[in-house]
């Protein structure tokens, strides 16, 4: 990717540089970098390596653990914007391998860099036209982003040396890419929106934010602890950093984020590090109380499933205090049909199935459903379109 630069966001000296202030986390400046881009950790060592944002070849960035100057790593590579740390060396057979998303000439190429620095082609050109953001996930399948201009895509690789495969299409510019537990793919695009799509492509929720800006959105997804297991993001508009749950809830967990941000990465000691591009520089935001992922204020309920659906599918429900809670499905006369939650319930997100079934274990007919959420006198509703 090639990125045409103002003057207000070259590299500023150290005592222009304010940092950003996450109430409940310390914020500090971890790494410098010139024109730091997606990054990688290695999750055993605690490594650090970011691809760089350049018009000529330039070698990528390792960090060493517990932070300082960036120290270039490998060989110079064209355009080498995105990174991924390859563990278990599923794309190049040797573990601990960095994955470079570069070019020859105007051709893109996957390549590797080896522990002992030296670099490999992975695989050459398949379709894409720019990688961005990498990430393998629960299967193995290496994922990343392709711009593509207006129309991007979201490429998957099994094995080296075979061509990656189209997995499913996005309007607009992919920029940033996670996955989650369960194999559920984020992408974020620089028309400020972020959806999501099931391991198989398929739409889960489109948008699943949107109104955050028109450039660059970086994304990460909690690693657990205080941060939970929320997305993370930044609105472009106000500089804030932004945590969304599972019912796209937002809250405002911090501010001063106005450099050019390009990526969130959540590293093995449990905090948030941030690439801005414009400070030349990685922030390391670390929790010190467990405020940073408190519970949602309100309730929230999501049908997480293709709607209209068909039967299994799970429904997520979030309450703000522990205590008693209910979660029934209705038909479109209002009778109740299945009572999925009755009883005590914590504080925080939980999971409940719905099979199709009425009370008496009977298959609803195809239709229009209400699943509605009580929690004290508060309540949520969200339809259910039921497909044969």
């Amino acid at each position: 990717m090639k990125l045409i630069l103002a003057s207000a966001l070259l590299l500023l000296p150290a005592a222009a540089v304010a940092t950003p202030v996450v109430p409940g986390a310390t914020v500090e400046s971890y790494a410098t970098a010139e024109w730091p881009a997606w990054m990688s950790f290695d999750q055993s060592s605690g490594e650090l390596f970011t691809g760089v944002e350049t018009g000529p070849p330039a070698n990528v960035w390792r960090v060493a653990t517990g932070g300082g100057p960036a120290a270039p790593y490998g060989a110079p590579i064209l355009d080498p914007d995105a990174v991924v740390h390859d563990a278990a060396g599923l794309m190049t057979g040797v573990p601990g391998s960095v994955l470079v998303g570069g070019r020859t000439g105007g051709t893109p190429i996957m390549y590797g860099i080896l522990p002992a620095q030296t670099v490999v082609t992975v695989f050459g050109p398949s379709g894409w036209t720019n990688l961005s953001d990498m990430e393998f996930d629960p299967s193995g399948r290496l994922l990343f982003g392709d711009e593509n201009g207006t129309n991007g895509r979201v490429f998957a690789a099994t094995q080296p040396n075979q061509p990656p495969t189209v997995l499913f299409a996005v309007t607009g510019r992919v920029a940033g890419l996670e996955v989650d537990s369960t194999g559920r793919i984020y992408t974020s695009t620089f028309d400020g929106k972020v959806r999501i799509h099931a391991a198989d492509g398929s739409v889960v929720s489109d948008p699943f934010l949107s109104g955050l800006g028109n450039r660059l959105l970086p994304i990460a997804l909690g690693n657990g602890g205080p941060w939970g297991t929320d997305l993370y993001t930044v609105n472009q508009f106000t500089g804030e950093l932004i945590r969304a749950n599972a019912f796209a809830d937002t809250t405002v967990i911090g501010t001063g984020f106005d450099g050019f941000l390009i990526d969130f990465e959540f590293g093995p000691d449990g905090a948030l590090y941030v690439s801005d591009l414009g400070l030349g520089r990685i922030w390391r935001i670390a929790p010190t109380t467990t405020d940073v992922a408190a519970v949602p204020a309100a309730l929230g309920l999501r049908i997480e499933h293709p709607n209209p659906a068909r039967a299994p599918f799970p429904i997520r429900y979030t309450l703000p205090a522990a205590g008693p809670a209910r979660l029934r499905i209705y038909d479109l006369q209002g009778r109740s049909v299945r009572t999925l939650v009755e009883g005590g319930a914590g504080a925080g997100e939980h999971r409940t199935d719905w099979d199709g079934r009425d009370g008496a274990g009977q298959a609803m007919a195809a239709g229009v459903y209400w699943c509605r959420l009580e929690a004290g006198r508060a309540t949520q509703a969200s339809k259910i379109l039921l497909l044969p």
